[in-house]
């Protein structure tokens, strides 16, 4: 509930301040968030999200019916009717990419095969000002001008959650805000709905699912030196992981 205060509250500050010039786009995501499904192009368009509504609104999601952010669809309705908001629809990432590439800087390429790198890529995006793409998709974001910035690709095979964790806390840490924290966790296993990524990418966030269970015990010191790491009144944002420590 409270993720879910703080995310409309979010989306009202930041697009009551939006100037008129700027256009807004509308994008409806579909209801599959699987790895081999359509997780890869909403991680992009979740991603370039991040980066292009940095200083303005730009992007919104209309998210579907059984989603969690079940307030998108009223939401857009106030911002139009209450607001006089328009927004020109897209609806693949193509147009997105069409309308807002110039946004990025460049593009990190996560690993299909560990769903783990995803949560990496997303931190590396905030540091890079990037989007995340998977292999399949690096044509796509070079059509539009932009270079890969990271490659996570085969780094990560064979390597347990904390291990992932301690590389990516080795190479991104020292440069991650320490007013933000995101728990990229909620589902597992194939699926991953990273409704939170964009606001974690504008604010250079760190992101983890590592476990708060104390039985898992090398996690679970990892949460803890992370989380010793953060200012105090820091915000920690997202799920625990359904698949670890249920919260």
């Amino acid at each position: 509930m409270t993720l879910r205060i703080c995310s409309l509250i979010i989306l009202i500050v930041s697009l009551a301040g939006a100037q008129p010039a700027d256009q807004k786009y509308l994008m409806r995501l579909s209801d599959n968030w699987e790895i081999a499904g359509d997780l890869p192009e909403h991680a992009l368009c979740i991603s370039l999200q991040g980066v292009a509504n940095a200083d303005t609104p730009r992007l919104y999601f209309l998210y579907p019916e059984k989603w969690d952010f079940n307030f998108s669809g009223p939401l857009l309705e106030y911002y139009r009717s209450s607001r006089g908001m328009e927004f020109k629809d897209i609806a693949t990432a193509e147009q997105a990419l069409e309308e807002l590439a110039r946004y990025a800087r460049g593009y990190v390429v996560w690993d299909r095969e560990v769903r783990t790198s995803l949560i990496v890529a997303f931190t590396a995006a905030g540091l890079n000002q990037a989007i995340v793409v998977t292999e399949d998709l690096i044509p796509l974001a070079e059509r539009h001008g932009l270079k890969m910035l990271e490659d996570l690709r085969g780094i990560f095979r064979g390597k347990s959650d904390i291990e992932i964790y301690e590389w990516a806390y080795s190479k991104y840490w020292d440069r991650c805000s320490r007013d933000y924290l995101v728990y990229m966790g909620g589902e597992s296993g194939k699926v991953m709905k990273p409704g939170i990524a964009d606001f974690g990418i504008q604010k250079r966030a760190f992101f983890t699912d590592a476990s708060t269970n104390p039985k898992d015990t090398l996690e679970y010191a990892f949460a803890n030196r992370i989380f010793s790491q953060m200012k105090p009144l820091s915000f920690v944002m997202g799920w625990h992981s359904y698949a670890k420590d249920l919260e």
